[in-house]
């Protein structure tokens, strides 16, 4: 069950059995002042015989962070005892929605154009996608000066609504929407360092959020999720410990997969067509 539309929104979603909410889609919504302005809706036209119902599209709802701009931290902290109350994982997914505001943001860029200059790595991903991608650090929305401070204060207010949850004993998890707005791989890794130094989360609540809690929510951490006696082989061996900085998750020494180590290398025989 997805959240988000005006149909469902969190608490209903938690209510019809809800595991997970990427995006943490309508949270913002649910916690929001009644200070702030009504949301703009779709304008339904008349139907006459014979036509296909549709709907005349108003003003552009308001982008997610300047919902979160207003915030209520009462509404916040009843919102979070409601969705841990039914045990609800959250994927926030701050790699796609804050394009431009986190820390690292200068960081991220570079090592995405590092990874996008492999040019053996080239022919897995289209290149019009790897120009979309990159495309994404060129002045980003949220960095724009006519909105800059309102998405900045939803960002600050995004990230501590989701500190507070895991705080109450919530789980976040660790995303980022697939390839569209994010690099496959590193923006993984960018997302879980925008967790602890955007979001104030601990090294280990990251790496659970990454390993352990995406296991427990899709149901399937008899077999993934932490390394145990009869799961399956699947493993990353770091240079270094994660715990005393989550960048190091990308000091990868070695790939296990199915019990055997992978040769790390990209295949000349592959063919993206």
């Amino acid at each position: 069950i997805r959240s988000g539309g005006p149909e469902i929104l969190p608490r209903k979603a938690a209510d019809l059995g809800a595991d997970l909410l990427p995006h943490s889609a309508g949270v913002a919504i649910e916690v929001a002042s009644d200070r702030m302005p009504p949301l703009p809706m779709p304008v339904r036209q008349e139907v006459r015989p014979g036509e296909v119902a549709g709907a005349i599209p108003g003003p552009p709802p308001p982008d997610e962070l300047e919902i979160w701009s207003y915030m209520d931290d009462a509404k916040a902290a009843a919102e979070i005892k409601y969705l841990v109350d039914h045990h609800v994982y959250l994927v926030p997914t701050f790699i796609e929605k804050a394009m431009g505001l986190p820390r690292g943001w200068d960081r991220f860029e570079l090592e995405d154009r590092k990874v996008f200059g492999n040019e053996a790595l080239q022919v897995y991903y289209p290149q019009e996608r790897i120009l979309t991608l990159l495309a994404n650090y060129a002045n980003p929305v949220h960095t724009r000066p006519r909105n800059r401070e309102e998405h900045e204060k939803g960002f600050r207010n995004a990230v501590r609504f989701h500190k507070m949850y895991v705080e109450a004993g919530g789980k976040v998890l660790a995303g980022t929407d697939g390839g569209n707005n994010a690099t496959p791989g590193p923006a993984l890794h960018h997302e879980m360092e925008i967790l602890a130094e955007d979001g104030g989360l601990t090294t280990m609540q990251v790496l659970q959020g990454s390993t352990k809690w995406p296991a427990e929510a899709l149901k399937v951490s008899k077999d993934l999720g932490t390394i145990e006696v009869g799961k399956l082989a699947d493993v990353v061996i770091l240079n270094a410990d994660p715990l005393q900085d989550v960048q190091n998750s990308k000091n990868i020494a070695r790939v296990i997969f199915n019990g055997v180590a992978l040769d790390g290398n990209y295949h000349a025989y592959y063919n993206a067509m």
